[in-house]
C-alpha cells in the first residue's frame, strides 16, 4: 500500500511521515520524501550544466518538473513491487502535472494509494515555517490559497485531516489507524 501525505508547504508532511515510520518500526516501511529526491535530482541536473550544454529544465518545482515526476514515479513503482512493503510518501500534489503524472497515473495502473491531505489554517503554517529561510517562508505563504483551492477542486476522494493544535505524534497515530483499517 502507498500512503501519500499531501498538503501545503509547511503543514508537516515530512515530520508526520517520519513519526509514522518510527511508530511502525516493526513493519516493512519505506519513506520516500520528495524533498530529498528533488534535491538529488537537482544536483544531477546542475552537474549536467557544467558539461557543454544546458539541459531542458521542464519545470522549476518538483510539482511541475516532468523529468523529476517521471523519475519519482519510477522509484515509487520499483518500491511498490514488494507488496509487503508500506510506502509512505510526503509530497504536495499542488499542480496538475504532479497530480496527473504521479497520483492519477499510479492509481490508473492499479496501485492502492491512500491519499491523505493534511490541512491547517494560515496561522499554523506561519508557526511551522517560522524558522525556515525567508524565501521558503514567502513561498509557503504566497502559495497557501492556491494550494488549498487546488486540493478542493481536484481531490474529492482524498481523506482530509486537520492538523491545527495537534502534535506530530497525534497526527501519526490517527494516520496509522487509517492505514490499519484499509
Amino acid at each position: 500500500m502507498i500512503v501519500w501525505l499531501d498538503g501545503t508547504f509547511g503543514v508537516g508532511k515530512s515530520t508526520v511521515a517520519s513519526k509514522i515510520v518510527e511508530k511502525l518500526s516493526d513493519r516493512q516501511v519505506k519513506y520516500l520524501d520528495s524533498d530529498f529526491y528533488w534535491s538529488e535530482f537537482l544536483k544531477k541536473l546542475f552537474a549536467k550544466t557544467t558539461k557543454f550544454y544546458f539541459p531542458k529544465i521542464e519545470g522549476l518545482d518538483p510539482q511541475n518538473n516532468k523529468q523529476f515526476i517521471n523519475r519519482f514515479r519510477y522509484l515509487i513503482k520499483e518500491e511498490a513491487k514488494d507488496t509487503d512493503k508500506l510506502i509512505i510518501i510526503a509530497m504536495a500534489l499542488t499542480q496538475k502535472e504532479c497530480k496527473e503524472g504521479l497520483l492519477d497515473c499510479l492509481t490508473q495502473q492499479g496501485m492502492h494509494v491512500l491519499h491523505i491531505i493534511l490541512l491547517a489554517d494560515i496561522k499554523t503554517i506561519q508557526l511551522h515555517v517560522a524558522h525556515d529561510s525567508d524565501a521558503r517562508k514567502r513561498k509557503a505563504l504566497e502559495d497557501f490559497a492556491s494550494n488549498i483551492s487546488f486540493f478542493q477542486n481536484n481531490f474529492e476522494k482524498a481523506l482530509r485531516f486537520q492538523v491545527d493544535n495537534k502534535t506530530a505524534d497525534e497526527i501519526a497515530d490517527n494516520i496509522i489507524e487509517m492505514i490499519n483499517t484499509r
